[in-house]
């Protein structure tokens, strides 16, 4: 049994006991997401959890867990996305979704890029910038108010929601 099926067979395994839906071709998708960062890992410093049994539980699963409280279709922004936890998982479980991937750090934006590329996630935007800025990219961000923001070890003051909040309407 190859470290692929492994995964493939635990994710579904999680999954199944979660009351979340995965299919063999979108936990084959989460493996290649992981692979393409442990790769780029090597040169650009993505990701401090290495080992395949921390990024099962706290990239793929922290990422997955709530999607089953979470709109299947319409507009996310996933601030910080960092190597794109959640929201290439998230995008990946809800091919309707319209996602956008938020980060700052120019080498993740083009890891991000590679990543929605070889996944061939169509509606998948890597976009370089800040939440704080988003008022500088509303000619980027969609017109409408987004359906669903999600982010991850960003600590966010009272202020700083009602500052989002306003900016994405």
């Amino acid at each position: 049994m190859t470290s692929k099926d492994v995964f493939i067979l635990r994710l579904l395994s999680y999954g199944e006991k979660s009351g979340i839906h995965i299919d063999e071709r979108q936990a084959s998708l989460l493996y290649d997401h992981v692979q393409l960062m442990l790769q780029w890992n090597r040169r650009l410093n993505l990701t401090r959890i290495t080992h395949p049994d921390q990024i099962l539980l706290k990239h793929i699963l922290d990422s997955i867990l709530p999607a089953r409280w979470l709109p299947r279709e319409g507009w996310a922004l996933d601030i910080g996305s960092g190597p794109g936890f959640p929201g290439i998982p998230l995008r990946i479980l809800n091919p309707a979704l319209n996602m956008i991937l938020l980060e700052t750090q120019r080498k993740k934006i083009s890891f991000l890029k590679v990543v929605v590329s070889e996944l061939g996630l169509i509606h998948t935007w890597p976009i370089k910038g800040r939440w704080e800025d988003l008022e500088e990219l509303q000619g980027i961000l969609p017109a409408q108010p987004f359906d669903l923001i999600t982010m991850r070890a960003i600590r966010l003051e009272r202020e700083h929601l009602m500052r989002l909040s306003k900016a994405l309407g």
